[in-house]
């Protein structure tokens, strides 16, 4: 962060002020962070940087939200996953059990994650490692 320090608001990229905006949150130590697409318009390595930052709040106790629909981003980041889909709620499960589910993804408007499309494709069986 220290790259944007000399530079106004209005010079930062959307991806930087994402960036800017999430180190300010996690400054305060919260115990809960609800995040909307932090994702969006990010470089992979911001993505990356963006994941580390959730996973460790995520490991330290933290309640963590996040809406997106960066499916591959979420296959690495979240325990559980809800759909909503026109005001209602569906799913809960685990995030292996959801990001197979094809009804849920199309509900959600997403696709199957990369690893499980190619499992698909190849016409293997998933499953769980030793």
């Amino acid at each position: 962060m220290k790259a944007f320090l000399n530079r106004a608001p209005y010079q930062l990229s959307i991806g930087e002020k994402r960036r800017v905006t999430l180190a300010a949150i996690l400054a305060y130590e919260p115990d809960l962070l609800l995040l909307d697409e932090p994702t969006a318009n990010l470089s992979y390595k911001s993505t990356m940087e963006v994941e580390e930052a959730i996973v460790e709040a995520r490991d330290q106790g933290k309640a963590v939200v996040v809406a997106s629909h960066d499916v591959e981003f979420i296959a690495q980041t979240a325990d559980r996953i809800y759909v909503l889909n026109r005001g209602e709620t569906f799913g809960g499960g685990n995030t292996r059990a959801m990001l197979t589910d094809e009804e849920m993804l199309r509900l959600a408007d997403m696709r199957l994650p990369l690893v499980f499309e190619t499992v698909r494709r190849l016409g293997l069986k998933f499953r769980e490692p030793p």
